[in-house]
């Protein structure tokens, strides 16, 4: 009989859990702000595929954030959500990889990581490198899926990656298939001596009918001369699992410098763009494009090099054959202290452009964010409308946008 009633006593306060939990989200939906974009000019379609996670502040009320997700210009508390959402809907689910989830549902069971991937109207394919358990030093082996489309069939491959010297980590920065054979770009992170990392990036060729590693090339390693350290930043793709004929890096230079109160500093000091061509094995730099480091992308036919400027974003097209700049392009964006209240992406032949003032605390209201849409050939505007709450949702508080992602 006592189990009984154990069973019942937790049933019951299962069904107290649940109820207290929508209660909850029918009161706060009622009592957070709705917002939404409202157009200034444009097609609303074009704002259709963006996605945006982040919070709410309530001022006055420390702590109390709403964490939120805006898609199809609608919007979404976490404290509205079911617990299924709350784990599906999360921003750090990539839509690349939650896409081909729901069409290869078995092949894609267990895999992330949109660097790993490697799609073309045949193949599907996904490496990623995996540390060897008990290994008395740190190995690493390359773990290859291939998914042959028509025929669907899958083929598994594990290859052994030789390493010359100790590695602590290594990690896949892009896979592509050039002429039958599987590019995989890894970084090896080695014993560093210094507060800057010692990195190598590698150009691994994969012959996977021997399965086997028949070349291995080395395109960037850390150096230092002094005080003087050249290290490395992968760009961006618009399109990471798409056939791609080129590996675009920054390679920058920081300086080491000593404050009055001994604190060591690392200032940059310049950098150029790094371009590698799978097909050649050649490798050159993009002249002229006077890289600031702010996040920019590239394809297989062009680089896009961003560089903030007050209120204004201006937006350079590079040639990746003809190395030569092609066309630029500015637009408005709101003013703020912060570099990451900005954000930018390029897919789908779009500009998808977000910038908003989150600095806090705040001496005025907080002005609405704005979102532009462009065409990423002739730079026309084709949406631009401000992030504003519906009328008599209003409240005083800090929005915050953390994450942008385009379906």
């Amino acid at each position: 009989m006592k189990r009984y009633w154990r069973t019942l006593l937790i049933t019951l306060a299962a069904l107290i859990f649940i109820g207290s939990f929508y209660i909850k989200n029918a009161v706060s939906e009622s009592s957070l702000p709705q917002f939404t974009f409202v157009k200034e000019s444009g097609d609303d379609k074009e704002i259709m595929p963006v996605t945006f996670a982040g919070s709410f502040d309530r001022a006055g009320h420390f702590g109390r954030s709403e964490g939120l997700l805006i898609s199809n210009n609608q919007i979404d508390y976490n404290s509205e959500q079911s617990f299924v959402q709350l784990f599906t809907n999360g921003y750090g689910n990539d839509g690349e990889i939650r896409e081909l989830q729901e069409k290869y549902p078995s092949y894609m069971r267990g895999k992330w990581g949109a660097a790993s991937l490697y799609e073309d109207k045949d193949f599907l394919v996904h490496a990623t490198i995996k540390e060897e358990e008990k290994s008395e030093k740190k190995e690493y082996s390359f773990n290859i899926s291939l998914l042959d489309k028509e025929k669907e069939e899958r083929t598994d491959t594990k290859v052994k990656i030789l390493t010359e010297k100790p590695v602590l980590f290594m990690g896949e920065l892009d896979v592509q298939m050039v002429g039958g054979m599987l590019k995989v770009v890894a970084v090896q992170s080695l014993h560093s001596y210094s507060d800057v990392e010692n990195n190598e990036v590698h150009i691994y060729t994969i012959d996977l009918s021997r399965e086997k590693i028949i070349a291995d090339e080395l395109i960037f390693k850390t150096e230092q001369a002094g005080s003087t350290f050249i290290n490395y930043q992968k760009l961006r793709e618009t399109n990471v699992r798409n056939p791609n004929n080129y590996f675009v890096y920054e390679k920058y230079e920081l300086q080491e410098r000593t404050g009055r109160n001994g604190n060591k500093t690392m200032d940059k000091q310049g950098s150029e763009l790094m371009v590698y061509n799978f097909e050649t094995g050649k490798q050159q730099s993009i002249p002229n494009s006077k890289y600031t480091g702010y996040e920019s992308f590239y394809n297989d036919t062009a680089i896009y090099v961003i560089h903030r400027k007050a209120e204004r974003l201006q937006i350079e097209t590079h040639d990746i054959n003809k190395r030569q700049l092609i066309k630029s392009f500015e637009f408005s964006i709101m003013a703020s202290q912060m570099t990451e209240d900005t954000k930018v992406i390029i897919k789908n032949s779009r500009i998808y452009l977000y910038s908003a003032d989150e600095t806090y605390p705040r001496k005025t209201k907080q002005p609405p964010g704005q979102l532009i849409v462009a065409d990423l050939n002739t730079g026309k505007e084709l949406y631009k409308g401000q992030l504003k709450a519906k009328k008599g949702t209003e409240m005083e508080g800090i929005l915050r946008i953390n994450y942008m992602e385009i379906q």
